[in-house]
């Protein structure tokens, strides 16, 4: 958006904070945090969770970074 980046992670049959863990740990959003482009943005991880039984959304998480 104009002045949120959102980083996404979808995982399948899981309701752990694998997503945003995975984020966190593979610093997906550096890019974003040290370009001077972007500093007056905010950055979200957003974690999904789908169950591939449901075919459905099961569980969310967010986090500002």
């Amino acid at each position: 958006t104009r002045d949120t980046i959102y980083i996404i992670e979808l995982k399948m049959d899981t309701r752990s904070p694998q997503a945003l863990d995975q984020i966190e740990k593979r610093r997906y959003a550096d890019r974003y945090l040290k370009d001077p482009r972007f500093k007056d943005f905010k950055v979200v991880g957003i974690g999904l969770y789908f169950s591939s039984s449901d075919c459905q959304l099961i569980d969310s998480e967010f986090s500002p970074l």
